[in-house]
């Protein structure tokens, strides 16, 4: 019995500790609740003071996206405004030139045909995260899904260009250029809503008179838009391109128009001067200028009765010739044309002298016919000469033969006064000008009448030029320029050139090299 009650006073004893210690086990998890539910109080209190900062500034950005976009809108409707009001001015104008107006008027009001179409600008898109609405639940699951995500638009750095400065360097007989720019947000993601806000602008460097070109922007939509510039500067320019205001990666771009390949339709390009062919002394009078097919530079000094010979990189190799009417010897050296087997044909008071590049005489053509050869050219085995004494183009072979004249003195349809310049087209045709008559004529290569242009533009035009596509480029002494046409005759441009410009040829570099009789000179343009 005293060993029972031993055991049931110990088995007591170790309920009275598990009781106890089952107690504390209690207070203990009642103390863990009540710090748990005060740590979650506090967790999502601070929770929404994060989402209450978190919904305000997403508020704020999206009435700053949605006013950016409506400004950009509101530009668009005033733009449209303004172009309905013009186009309904120009509709008033035509209907009353059609009703009321002369021939004369309708030709002197020329310009109001061309009302042009107003630009398609696609429609703003509206950012994903102002098309949230809660009462549908695919808009919903979309929104918890981009939770907390403002669609700000593009980001300038991250956008890019189609093609790439590198391979816009040169613009081949065309008024205009465009590329794409692609449009990307922060993230480097494409940008799909469009409506951003895209300029550009071109200006020459070192930077001349006047307003940079502004290029037109039309939105593709997908975040692509196709930027477009009509052309008038030329050389080296500076193109600068921003999105949203700010300059997108590498802008401004440095890029070069070739002035001997650009031609901007009805516009005066405003080429300057590259500078000038450096000779050892003061040259002559200077009159013609032709460049070998590697490169090499021969220029026609009158007064000295010489040719200056400069390499391909400009730089003054030699002279040769001297006065007199001997084999080889000049007078008067006034044009010189080079082909392709190398040869010179320098048209002189002598004549037209063959020469080889070192200046080894070959051959003398026209003695006895020829008056005062001023220009020539050479073509599918003839020697073309424009023959100022004559008022007339003789023909002759390759070899010397006298084959035909072209042409009369006088003013009607192939009749010269004084033809200056004479040059085949790549298609064939004769391209005389005829300076005393401002005009140039076009004629078949057996002298047939064709047709005539720049009566009303050209003042005393010199040597004729064609570049590598559909412009003829004509030295107009008196306008101090280098006046550019189609070949249909259509005045396409004109580009400044002081110091009545007379000679012209295209060197390796594709530069326009000019012989001016003033300040006795060949300029780069």
């Amino acid at each position: 019995m005293e060993v029972a009650q031993k055991v049931v006073a110990g088995s007591k004893e170790q309920c009275k500790v598990i009781r106890e210690t089952a107690e504390g086990w209690g207070s203990e998890m009642e103390m863990k609740k009540e710090t748990a539910l005060c740590d979650t109080r506090l967790a999502f209190q601070a929770l929404h003071a994060i989402l209450d900062h978190r919904e305000k500034k997403l508020c704020d950005q999206i009435r700053a996206v949605s006013l950016a976009r409506k400004e950009n809108v509101d530009d668009i409707i005033h733009m449209c405004h303004q172009n309905e009001d013009n186009l309904s001015y120009k509709q008033s104008m035509l209907s009353f030139l059609s009703a009321e107006g002369s021939p004369y008027e309708v030709i002197s009001y020329r310009g109001v045909v061309d009302a042009g179409q107003t630009q398609r600008r696609s429609e703003t898109a509206m950012p994903r995260v102002m098309q949230f609405l809660p009462e549908q639940e695919a808009t919903l699951k979309a929104a918890i899904e981009r939770f907390g995500c403002v669609e700000v638009g593009a980001c300038p750095a991250n956008c890019t260009i189609e093609p790439k400065p590198a391979k816009i360097r040169k613009f081949l007989d065309i008024d205009s250029f465009a590329f794409t720019l692609t449009t990307a947000n922060q993230e480097k993601a494409p940008c799909g809503v469009g409506g951003e806000m895209i300029q550009a602008f071109l200006r020459p460097k070192p930077p001349l008179p006047g307003p940079p070109i502004k290029a037109a922007v039309n939105d593709k939509e997908n975040g692509q838009y196709e930027v477009t510039f009509d052309l008038t500067y030329t050389r080296e320019c500076e193109m600068s391109v921003l999105v949203n205001g700010a300059h997108i990666q590498g802008s401004p771009l440095s890029l070069e128009i070739d002035v001997t390949l650009l031609l901007a339709k009805g516009k005066n390009l405003t080429g300057a001067c590259k500078g000038t062919l450096q000779f050892p002394q003061l040259p002559g009078c200077l009159s013609g200028v032709a460049t070998s097919s590697n490169g090499t530079v021969f220029v026609t000094d009158q007064s000295n009765h010489k040719i200056h010979v400069f390499d391909h990189t400009r730089t003054f190799v030699r002279s040769f010739g001297q006065e007199g009417t001997g084999n080889g010897q000049l007078r008067n050296p006034r044009s010189v044309v080079i082909t392709s087997e190398g040869l010179l044909y320098i048209a002189s008071d002598n004549g037209i002298d063959v020469l080889t590049e070192k200046g080894v005489f070959v051959r003398r053509i026209g003695t006895g016919v020829l008056g005062t050869p001023f220009d020539v050219a050479v073509y599918n085995g003839e020697v073309f000469v424009a023959d100022i004494s004559h008022n007339c183009v003789a023909v002759f072979s390759q070899e010397g033969d006298f084959v035909r004249t072209i042409g009369s003195t006088g003013t009607g349809p192939g009749q010269f006064r004084y033809p200056m310049g004479v040059a085949i087209s790549p298609s064939g045709a004769l391209y005389v000008s005829d300076c005393h008559n401002c005009r140039v004529h076009v004629l078949g290569i057996r002298g047939e009448y064709i047709r005539e242009f720049g009566n009303r533009e050209l003042s005393y035009p010199n040597k004729l030029q064609f570049t590598s596509g559909k412009h003829v480029l004509i030295a107009d002494r008196f306008n101090n320029c280098i006046a550019v046409f189609n070949q249909s005759g259509v005045w396409a441009a004109s580009i400044p050139c002081a110091g009545h410009p007379v000679g012209l040829s295209f060197d390796q570099k594709g530069d326009l090299l000019v012989a001016c009789l003033i300040g006795k000179c060949v300029r780069i343009v």
